[in-house]
C-alpha cells in the first residue's frame, strides 16, 4: 500500500477522533448541566497553539506537553476576561427582558 495514503487515513482518523472527543464533551456537559460549556474548546485550541509555536521555535513535538501547563495557567484569566465576559455579557442583553442577569442577578 502506498504510503501517502496510509498517512492521509491516519490524518483523517486522527482529525476526526479530536472532533468526536470535543462535540462528546460538548454533549455531555450541556446534557448534564443545561448550560453551553467552551472550556473543552479553550483547552484544546491552547494546546494546539502550544504544539505550534514548540514546533515553529525548533522544539519536538513532545516538549509542547510540559508547555501547556505551565502556560495555560497565565493565560486562563485573560481568555476569561476578553472571551468568555463579553460571551456571557452578550447572552445577559438577550435575556435582559426576561429576567434579571449578571453578578447582581440570577443566570
Amino acid at each position: 500500500m502506498d504510503p501517502l495514503i496510509v498517512t492521509q487515513a491516519l490524518n483523517v482518523a486522527y482529525g476526526v477522533t479530536t472532533l468526536a472527543v470535543l462535540v462528546l464533551g460538548l454533549a455531555v456537559i450541556f446534557g448534564l448541566l443545561g448550560v453551553l460549556n467552551i472550556a473543552h474548546g479553550e483547552f484544546i485550541i491552547t494546546g494546539a497553539y502550544c504544539a505550534y509555536v514548540t514546533q515553529a521555535s525548533g522544539w519536538p513535538f513532545l516538549a509542547a506537553f510540559p508547555c501547556f501547563p505551565t502556560i495555560f495557567p497565565d493565560m486562563a484569566p485573560d481568555i476569561q476576561r476578553k472571551l468568555v465576559a463579553g460571551i456571557d455579557a452578550a447572552i445577559c442583553a438577550s435575556y435582559m427582558l426576561a429576567e434579571p442577569c449578571g453578578p447582581y442577578g440570577a443566570h
